[in-house]
């Protein structure tokens, strides 16, 4: 029984890794360690140059542009990769072309919406809740959230034409060119948190310019016949519970930032964002695969197809199981070697978000059924418990253990974020082959 069961899984694995998922994944994945490889670089001039406390200040104010990103999105990204790739599989042009202007307007109405709104509570949000004096970073950080947001467009147009090649490039060349400004800067005239923040924010809108001049078919300026009532109505209906989810989960990324801010110093700060953005190599591992994995998902048509593609998803689970014992291991080596003697606070707090990182690669790939589902709702559903959960455990651990009690508030709450994704994957699909018995998943 046990050589069978062997068997059985050395052909299931051999399967996976000829898939073409596998091998677009590797594809996405050169890209993706070539960015790994700059934002460390980057990372180490950046942390090595401002030290701890100033390093401290510029991740909170990064921090509240990748939090607003999402908001001002409010789930078209997500919502336009599944329905563009759909169309394009149908080979529908006229949809794709519908679908992009309906993204378009939507998309000027949450920017500017969430843009005032951000500026309205900026003030009472940097002096009442995260003590934190640098009004002026938090204010940029709201034009900076539009680039980070054409960037993730420009990825997601590739995403939906598989264009799996030039989402490598779009991926890396960001990640370059952000390296040889911050390295020129360095040589030339020092870094300070404003000229960092600013690099940080102006290079990724280069991203969908790339996109663009890769995508000319893109029915921008195609005439469209009728309105795009539809297509808005169609977007805002998966987009809008993950764009709840994008809320919930911008909220809760940002919290851990903004109480560590409120309740220790600056340099704790610092050595927080610096072993976070360590930690999340785990996490950068994961985005080929999650990036590849949403597109193929929204074009299945059968729960049977689904299925058997969750079935191959489980050898991740001792990927990422590998990843977090490595780097659990070579914690000290890396920030000794990375950051410098000023950052060794950073090592325990390495480990312990490792985990919580490893929690988050496991998690992302089954996250892709919703995509095929066509059920958004759910994703509402874990951001919300996310904000549940995280914000007391910030509340209480934080005040009691520092730094490291953060730490653990986030890796208790990927934990829960698994086993919730899990859940409620398993019910969906139940719920599906429910309604629908024939199994054919509705466009």
């Amino acid at each position: 029984m046990f050589e069978a069961r062997r068997e059985d899984w050395l052909r299931r694995a051999r399967e996976a890794l000829a898939s073409p998922a596998v091998l677009n994944s590797a594809i996405v994945a050169s890209g993706n360690a070539a960015q790994a490889l700059a934002s460390l670089g980057t990372t180490v001039m950046v942390t090595r140059s401002l030290g701890p406390s100033s390093f401290g200040v510029f991740s909170v104010a990064l921090g509240a542009a990748t939090a607003i990103a999402p908001m001002m999105d409010f789930g078209l990204n997500p919502s336009l990769l599944r329905h563009a790739a759909r169309a394009d599989a149908a080979g529908d042009a006229g949809a794709f072309a519908r679908l992009m202007r309906a993204y378009a307007q939507l998309n000027v109405v949450f920017f500017l919406a969430v843009g005032a709104v951000f500026l309205a509570v900026s003030g009472p949000l940097a002096r009442e809740v995260m003590h934190f004096e640098h009004l002026a970073l938090l204010r940029w950080a709201c034009a900076g959230a539009l680039s980070l947001n054409l960037l993730v467009l420009g990825r997601s147009l590739l995403e939906a034409r598989q264009r799996f090649r030039d989402v490598a490039v779009v991926t890396s060349g960001t990640a370059l060119a952000r390296l040889g400004v911050i390295a020129a800067l360095r040589a030339t005239s020092g870094l300070t948190p404003a000229v960092v923040l600013l690099v940080y924010l102006a290079l990724p809108a280069a991203g969908l310019l790339y996109a663009l001049t890769r995508l000319k078919d893109i029915p921008f300026a195609r005439t469209v016949e009728g309105g795009v009532a539809r297509e808005r109505r169609e977007l805002l209906v998966f987009g809008g519970w993950a764009g709840v989810l994008a809320l919930l989960s911008a909220l809760s990324n940002y919290l851990d930032l903004a109480l560590i801010n409120r309740w220790c110093d600056a340099a704790a700060v610092g050595c927080y964002a610096a072993a976070y953005r360590l930690a999340f190599v785990i996490i950068t591992a994961s985005l080929p695969i999650g990036s590849v994995l949403r597109a193929r998902a929204s074009a299945f048509k059968t729960l049977e197809r689904l299925e058997a593609f969750l079935d191959k998803l489980k050898l991740l689970t001792v990927v990422a199981a590998i990843g977090v014992a490595a780097v659990w291991a070579a914690a000290p080596l890396a920030v000794r070697l990375f950051f410098g003697p000023a950052y060794a606070e950073a090592v325990p707090l390495l480990r312990v978000l490792a985990v919580g990182t490893g929690f988050m690669f496991a998690e992302g790939p089954y996250l892709t059924a919703f995509y095929a589902l066509g059920r958004s709702r759910p994703l509402a559903a874990i951001g919300l418990a996310q904000l549940l959960f995280f914000l007391p455990a910030l509340a209480v651990l934080v005040p009691l253990y520092g730094v490291i009690g953060a730490a653990w508030a986030f890796a208790l709450l990927r934990a829960l974020t698994f086993a919730l994704a899990l859940v409620l994957v398993r019910s969906n699909i139940a719920a599906s082959r429910s309604e629908n018995p024939s199994g054919v998943l509705a466009a």
